[in-house]
């Protein structure tokens, strides 16, 4: 019999979402734009000539805007950096989530992949 590690949410009970403890990595920008798109995420248009790209994502129903400066090829996770700033205040989803949504970032973060929770029917 095999036993499941579980933590009580709630009344529920329901298995850990990570492997082992979460490691922040340092991301590329490719991973970074691969992890928008899982969020359902859509590149818009731009209406200027800017160094920045404009990119609509769904997070649990919602929609969100998260702004990438095209000029940055390494996302560290520090504090108050770029990619903190993504996943804190623009898509506001932990970092559990926001690595779990590539399976390649994922197993570097040790994290399990699973997509991402945004609120949109399954086509």
């Amino acid at each position: 019999m095999v036993r499941r590690r579980t933590e009580r949410l709630g009344s529920n009970l329901c298995p850990l979402a990570s492997v082992g403890k979460l490691r922040k990595v340092v991301l590329s920008r490719s991973e970074v734009v691969r992890i928008l798109l899982a969020f359902n995420g859509a590149e818009q248009p731009q209406r200027s000539v800017t160094s920045h790209v404009k990119y609509f994502c769904w997070v649990r129903g919602v929609k969100k805007s998260v702004t990438i400066d095209a000029s940055i090829s390494e996302f560290p996770p520090d504090s108050y950096s770029a990619l903190w700033f993504i996943v804190q205040k623009q898509l506001e989803v932990s970092w559990d989530d926001f690595y779990a949504a590539d399976p390649d970032v994922a197993k570097r973060a040790s994290v399990n992949h699973r997509i991402p929770a945004t609120g949109l029917p399954a086509s």
